[in-house]
């Protein structure tokens, strides 16, 4: 996917979340939610990709009315990542749809910006999740996209 597509469909989102949160305010009664988190990992992979040795991490989370955003630092030893994300999930009884953004940026050259639009659904015990992003690349951006079954 091309970046004007991506910034495209980012203003897309943030339009979209704009109206469905005045429309939540309107006809929701307000649910909200806050939790963190700290943890320790003896090692750190992400998508399969090695990250480091050991890794402490923490993070602090935000639901309202299927709402949610987040951050979340680990430690990986040439830095720092720090994760931001956000979105909306629409469920039923046994079953869901999310859409969000989530962007990782790391401090001191260990890895570059990588910023995606996340797409979910379940059902009953299975689930998908795709994303669809864009690497800063150290000056040469390259278009990925992930996908994950459970």
């Amino acid at each position: 996917m091309r970046t004007q597509e991506i910034e495209i469909m980012r203003k897309a989102i943030a339009t979209s979340f704009l109206a469905m949160s005045g429309w939540m305010a309107m006809s929701a009664p307000t649910y909200a939610e806050w939790s963190a988190n700290i943890g320790y990992a003896s090692e750190y992979f992400y998508r399969g990709i090695y990250q480091d040795e050991s890794s402490a991490s923490a993070g602090i989370d935000f639901e309202s009315n299927g709402f949610n955003i987040g951050t979340w630092v680990a430690d990986v030893g040439d830095g720092v990542e720090t994760d931001v994300y956000g979105g909306y999930t629409f469920s039923g009884d046994d079953w869901s749809l999310g859409l969000g953004f989530t962007g990782y940026y790391y401090s001191d050259d260990f890895d570059d910006t990588y910023e995606e639009v996340n797409f979910s659904a379940s059902w009953s015990f299975i689930s998908i999740g795709y994303s669809v992003g864009e690497w800063d690349g150290f000056g040469t951006p390259q278009d990925y996209d992930y996908l994950e079954l459970g």
